[in-house]
C-alpha cells in the first residue's frame, strides 16, 4: 500500500532532521529509516498514519533476540517500564525479542524533539541489552546493518 501524502511529508522531514543532526542512515524495503547508533545499537524510524488525520514517527531500538519468553521476563519489562518518563520496553513474544520504543506525533515534530528521542532510545537500548542477555539469555540484537 502506498504511503499517504502526510506520511511522505513526515518522511521527508525526518530525513531533513537526520541530515541536520548529522546521523547516517539507510532505508529499508518499506522506505523506513535504519540508523546505526554507536555501541552496537540500531534504530528503526517508522513514519505512519495515526487515525484518519494524523501521523506518528515510531522509534524502535531492538535490544535482544532469541529469548525464551517467560513470566519473569514479562514482569521485568513491566517493572522497568514503570521507571521511564519517555518510551518503553516492548516484548515481542512471537519474535522472541525485546526492544525499546518511543513514539512522537509527526504533525508536530521538531528537530530537537527527534534528536532527544533518538538519544533516549539508543541509550536505553544500550543499557538494557546487556542486562536482559545476562538475566534472560538470548543475544543482543546488535547493529545488523
Amino acid at each position: 500500500m502506498a504511503d499517504s501524502q502526510r506520511v511522505d511529508v513526515l518522511r521527508n522531514l525526518v530525513a531533513k532532521y537526520l541530515d541536520e543532526i548529522g546521523l547516517q542512515y539507510l532505508k529499508d524495503q518499506n522506505n523506513n529509516f535504519l540508523v546505526p547508533f554507536g555501541e552496537g545499537v540500531r534504530l528503526h524510524l517508522v513514519p505512519k498514519e495515526l487515525g484518519d488525520d494524523m501521523t506518528v514517527i515510531q522509534i524502535i531500538a531492538p535490544t535482544n533476540v532469541g529469548l525464551n519468553v517467560t513470566g519473569e521476563l514479562a514482569m521485568f519489562i513491566a517493572t522497568e517500564n514503570a521507571k521511564f518518563i519517555f518510551g518503553r520496553l516492548a516484548l515481542y513474544p512471537n519474535e522472541h525479542a525485546v526492544g525499546f520504543e518511543e513514539s512522537l506525533l509527526g504533525d508536530f515534530l521538531n528537530r530537537a524533539e527527534l534528536e532527544v528521542a533518538i538519544g533516549v532510545a539508543a541509550s536505553m537500548a544500550n543499557k538494557y541489552d546487556d542486562e536482559i542477555m545476562q538475566r534472560f539469555g538470548g543475544q543482543k540484537a546488535g547493529p545488523g546493518i
